[in-house]
């Protein structure tokens, strides 16, 4: 594999062009290790298997391997399937509330919820779900996490989080951890401004890791790290630091599967840096896939700042096969090698 087509299966991109066939083009150019869609890329389930299918054929072709297709299907707020694509489904706080009143209960909506939402997914020819939110919400504030998570109690979302990807990945679809090492404990938005908070290692290593331990421990596909600076440890945001991607999550916790950033076009990341420098530090970081949802300028960009650190020296060719390898190494479990 070349290191252009090793750049690649480094990136998982989205759309923001009005006619779908551009996007697909982009894919296939740059050879792209997976798609993320939206509902703006959504209109009906014929629409939407036409467009994944023309995705797996044209990215397939132009380097040999085919893409993962995701998307955003918590449930409540966050669904992009809606409609006549996919019943309505409960939000985690729900599931969470259930859970006190009933753990057993609570355990049996979550993996019914997870079965329906594979179920679904699979028949429109997607592959991945960027859930479950494994976030602990102390910031009950928070508007933009609060329903979307499953309780403030460590225990529960463990428990829920854990039942929730087991059954999705039991039933075929990747399953990915967010938001690494825990956005529960912030107002702030992200999509919009860089949150940076002080928590300690007290409570990271008894509430807001143990949700995402033990995914991790059950063979999580991918964990989405967050745009949020944790200052106790490191003025990077955890996207781009080498404390918690490298020395965190994959020597310490020992994660085996993908490391997947949040979108890197957020304000989060958008309003610090440029957002090519922003991915290589996130590679360099440890970062294995590159989650760049909007604008093919920056998407196209990345690729030739990474080429550009690999011949000075900023980034080796053996850092980038070894998170080449990582995601291979899911789509081998998922089959699409």
């Amino acid at each position: 594999m070349k290191l252009r087509e090793k750049i690649g299966q480094l990136l998982m991109l989205g759309s923001d062009r009005e006619d779908p066939t551009g996007f697909v083009e982009q894919l296939a150019q740059l050879r792209a290790g997976g798609a993320v869609l939206f509902s703006r890329d959504i209109k009906d389930a014929q629409q939407l298997r036409a467009l994944n299918d023309s995705i797996s054929e044209r990215v397939e072709f132009a380097c040999g391997i085919r893409p993962y297709i995701a998307i955003d299907q918590e449930g409540g707020r966050v669904a992009r399937l809606r409609g006549d694509l996919c019943p309505a489904l409960p939000a985690n706080e729900v599931h969470g509330e259930l859970f006190e009143s009933d753990p057993s209960a609570a355990i049996r909506a979550v993996e019914e919820q997870a079965s329906l939402t594979a179920r679904v997914m699979l028949d429109l020819h997607l592959n991945m779900n960027l859930a479950p939110v494994c976030d602990v919400l102390k910031a009950k504030e928070s508007e933009v996490l609060a329903s979307r998570c499953y309780s403030s109690d460590t225990e529960t979302v463990s428990r829920l989080a854990s039942a929730y990807a087991a059954q999705l990945q039991k039933s075929g679809v990747a399953a990915c951890a967010k938001h690494f090492p825990g956005h529960g404990g912030t107002v702030v938005d992200s999509h919009l401004h860089l949150p940076v908070v002080d928590t300690g290692l007290e409570e990271l290593e008894q509430v807001q890791l143990p949700p995402f331990k033990r995914l991790i421990d059950e063979g999580v596909a991918a964990v989405m790290t967050a745009h949020i600076v944790f200052s106790r440890f490191d003025s990077q945001p955890a996207t781009m630091s080498k404390v918690f991607v490298k020395d965190l999550l994959l020597d310490s916790m020992r994660h085996r599967g993908m490391v997947l950033t949040d979108d890197m076009m957020m304000g989060a990341v958008m309003n610090e840096t440029p957002v090519p420098d922003a991915c290589l530090q996130a590679l360099q970081a440890g970062i294995s896939l590159l989650l760049i949802c909007s604008s093919p300028a920056d998407q196209t960009a990345t690729v030739e700042r990474i080429i550009q650190a690999v011949n000075d020296g900023e980034l080796s060719e053996e850092e980038i096969d070894l998170s080449v390898e990582r995601n291979l190494a899911m789509k081998r479990l998922f089959g699409l090698i």
